[in-house]
């Protein structure tokens, strides 16, 4: 059902949506995960002990051709594994040059002139439901993650030289994204025949993801029918329709996970533990459900 023109001037979120650029400040280091799905194998890193506080942020004794391997620095996958994490209430935008970074644990092998590989394809999505890959070659593993050595001494002083895989949103035509999946590939250096043959890789090893180019929101509202998948920081709904709304939130699974009928002139807030994305139904007095979106709401 469409929602009327005068309840989408009536009906008010408030959000935080007032873009504030940050550039040129820190790298913002992704360690908020959404989902996680291990590969095969059994890791320690894996364990609550050291995951996700393991993803932080890189090593800094990372070297070209001495990796980090302490289940403190990275977590890893398994074959097949995959993990998705996100920005939390910024955006990563497409600016000039690099977007973000996927530091893993590749290294030089002293002596033999190649590189020890375990790849991942990266998939970014703005809403955490539709995604976009990064294409990458299945022969040599170009636009794959885990496929450049970390430099820990330059990430504090000039993380551009700091290795690891940089990724621009220009290549994939896209402008703003708030999730960052990876999905490890390196089944394929495992088959007899490739020109990157090794049969010892147990799977991507992720040491952290940077956002060099972040934009964030601060307070304000913006119309129901405008809503994407943006920060709720306030997580205040309020009603300034001629009528009585019920709103009903749900888990990305279906289940419900709050539900509140908000009087008119009244609000009412999201609780705290409702969190991750979820999607939202607005219902009439009638119970008509008359307009329905998804939004993500970070952990308070």
């Amino acid at each position: 059902m469409v929602i009327s023109a005068a309840k989408q001037t009536l009906l008010f979120f408030f959000l935080s949506f007032c873009i504030t650029a940050a550039q040129d400040s820190a790298p913002i280091w992704l360690s908020e995960v959404v989902n996680v799905s291990w590969g095969e194998g059994e890791f320690e890193s894996q364990s609550s002990q050291f995951f996700p506080n393991n993803l932080n942020r890189p090593t800094t004794t990372a070297t070209r051709f001495i990796p980090s391997t302490s289940p403190d620095d990275v977590v890893s996958l398994g074959l097949g594994g995959s993990i998705t994490l996100t920005i939390g209430g910024e955006w990563c935008v497409n600016k000039p040059g690099t977007d973000f970074i996927v530091f893993e644990n590749a290294f030089e092998i002293q002596g033999l002139g190649r590189l020890f590989i375990e790849p991942a394809q990266v998939s970014v999505s703005r809403d955490g439901l539709e995604w976009i890959d990064f294409p990458f070659d299945s022969v040599t593993l170009v636009g794959c993650s885990g496929t450049k050595p970390t430099i820990g001494a330059a990430i504090e002083t000039d993380i551009l030289q700091a290795g690891g895989t940089h990724f621009d949103l220009e290549s994939i035509g896209v402008d703003s994204i708030r999730f960052i999946r990876l999905q490890d590939v390196s089944g394929i250096i495992k088959t007899p025949g490739h020109p990157l043959y090794d049969p010892i890789v147990d799977g991507s090893e992720l040491d952290a993801i940077a956002v060099l180019n972040s934009e964030s929101y601060s307070a304000n509202s913006i119309l129901t029918d405008d809503i994407q998948a943006v920060s709720l920081h306030h997580r205040s709904i309020q009603n300034t329709y001629h009528e009585d709304i019920q709103i009903r939130v749900f888990n990305a699974l279906g289940k419900r996970q709050f539900s509140a009928t908000v009087p008119v002139g009244t609000s009412t807030q999201v609780p705290a533990f409702v969190t991750g994305m979820v999607f939202v139904m607005i219902c009439d007095v009638q119970q008509q459900v008359t307009h329905t979106f998804q939004v993500y709401l970070p952990t308070p």
